[in-house]
């Protein structure tokens, strides 16, 4: 297969090379600017240490950051643990006071429930009588408690169930 050759055909193809010349002349320019700035910055990574102090200070590196992974782990694990106790807390309290004696005064009587998220925990009544006062502790289940429980008691545990003391 022969292409006749003339003049005009020999100009297309030096012009088509000459482009192609000129495309790889700017990206070999572009090249040598990138490869200039990574020298440049390796350059000043390695600035006073030798070949084998980077090599050195590179592995420091890359251990501290597995310890600081190990770290991150257990600091989670605490984390977790913290709050599966927290559950545990006696978080929540309910305050109400009543007129515990119809013939005397006021409401310095009270029942006061202190109960966590499961609504386990205790409630405490104060009677107060003009001659005297007692207390009472009733151990909480469940909102539920092995001992009658008062309309005033129950109230103080309902109340301690839809409040929270800290967050």
């Amino acid at each position: 297969m022969n292409v006749p050759l003339n003049t005009e055909t020999l100009v297309i193809i030096c012009g088509i090379l000459g482009v192609f010349f000129l495309l790889l002349l700017i990206w070999n320019i572009i090249l040598s600017v990138k490869m200039g700035k990574i020298k440049k910055q390796f350059r000043r990574l390695a600035k006073g240490t030798s070949e084998e102090n980077l090599e050195e200070i590179l592995n420091g590196l890359f251990a501290r950051m597995e310890e600081m992974n190990h770290s991150h782990s257990e600091i989670r694990e605490e984390i977790k643990g913290l709050t599966n106790s927290f559950m545990t807390v006696k978080g929540r309290m309910g305050l109400v006071r009543f007129t515990a004696f119809d013939q005397h005064g006021s409401d310095l009587s009270f029942s006061l429930a202190l109960i966590d998220d499961e609504k386990n925990g205790v409630v405490l009544t104060s009677l107060f009588g003009r001659d005297d006062s007692r207390i009472y502790a009733k151990p909480i289940e469940n909102a539920q408690s092995i001992y009658n429980l008062t309309d005033e008691e129950k109230r103080a545990i309902q109340v301690a169930s839809e409040n929270r003391l800290a967050n």
